[in-house]
């Protein structure tokens, strides 16, 4: 497996929320058993 460089992410204020947002979804889904995104719709 390729191990690169490590590196550092900054998030905008608001791209921080979406990020928090989204992973409270996906939280909340594996929870329930679901490990695909094939069933939500895309906007």
């Amino acid at each position: 497996m390729f191990q690169g460089k490590e590196v550092s992410v900054r998030l905008s204020e608001e791209a921080d929320k979406v990020y928090q947002e989204l992973n409270k979804i996906v939280g909340e889904e594996k929870l329930k058993g679901i490990d695909s995104s094939f069933h939500q719709t895309h906007y």
